[in-house]
């Protein structure tokens, strides 16, 4: 059929008489087996109109055959790369998808599902979120990852972060997504077991230094996964913190005066108020005593 196609527009190239108009005003031959042969078995799949021998797919369809259904997600193969990324060589921020068949959408989205990966193999989701991807080619996709994320430092080996993980889907709709294809992300100086830690998601060295901490440097020696703190360098004196009971006595010891002080304040200021009252009574008293005095000039 695609060889008899093939054929059929050579044909209506060379031929110029084939483009010629019918008799009264009849379109051409030619633009009559244009409008027939559009791509697709049927003519555009019985999902759209043909036009000028160019598909004009019906809503929820696309691609020169109209033979691709919006609602069901592309087929992923994998991730460029091997679906590895090491981030020593080349930063690791875009991913790569590959598909059988692709097309681009005004809703091509990305659904990505971080994970990350401790030195014991266990896989802890982190992040889980849909971006708007990037068409590239027929068979390519990209995906932004949300990478660069200041991970915790960890107490113990198995709680730290050795890798990271994600799971990426892709959907025509930003609804339905497809089955998920894996990406690992690593740095592979870091795969080595002596000589590095692996702290705030990060490699470092022996004996390199936090760039958040200058205080704080690798030892491996005492722990590949927890920042070791250095005493030795100007302002880096780590201050020994009193014990919990000897600071509940300097508290006590510094607050039971100052409560007595107040206490005293308060009974004294009450004592002068009931006899600076007191006093004012009197007063009144004495006064309207003078007023009913037999002689008094204020009798009435």
């Amino acid at each position: 059929m695609a060889d008899l196609k093939t054929s059929c527009m050579k044909e209506l190239r060379m031929n110029n008489t084939l483009k010629e108009p019918g008799p009264e005003g009849q379109p051409s031959v030619a633009s009559i087996v244009k409008n027939k042969i559009c791509d697709g078995n049927p003519p555009c799949s019985n999902n759209g109109d043909c036009v000028n021998g160019t598909c004009s797919c019906y809503d929820g369809f696309i691609s020169p055959d109209c033979s691709v259904d919006l609602k069901i997600p592309p087929e992923l193969i994998g991730v460029r790369g091997d679906s590895l990324c090491d981030i020593s060589e080349i930063p690791c921020n875009l991913s790569f998808v590959i598909a059988e068949e692709i097309y681009n959408t005004e809703k091509l989205s990305c659904d990505i599902v971080e994970y990350q990966v401790s030195a014991n193999g266990t896989y802890v989701k982190m992040d889980n979120h849909i971006a708007v991807a990037k068409h590239e080619t027929l068979v390519e996709v990209l995906c932004p990852l949300s990478t660069g994320r200041v991970k915790r430092s960890a107490s113990s080996k198995d709680e730290e972060n050795f890798s990271t993980a994600f799971e990426i889907s892709v959907s025509y709709d930003g609804v339905l997504f497809s089955e998920p294809v894996a990406m690992l992300i690593y740095d592979s100086r870091c795969q080595e077991v002596d000589g590095f830690c692996r702290l705030d998601g990060q490699c470092f060295m022996e004996d390199e230094y936090s760039t958040i901490n200058p205080c704080m440097k690798c030892n491996t020696k005492v722990s590949q996964y927890i920042w070791t703190r250095v005493n030795d360098i100007d302002g880096c004196i780590q201050i020994e913190t009193k014990n919990p009971k000897e600071i509940q006595t300097i508290v006590l010891a510094t607050c039971i005066p100052l409560v007595s002080v107040l206490i005293i304040a308060v009974i004294v200021g009450l004592i002068k108020y009931k006899k600076l009252k007191r006093l004012k009574v009197g007063n009144s008293q004495d006064f309207g005593n003078i007023c009913t005095t037999r002689n008094s000039p204020y009798k009435k």
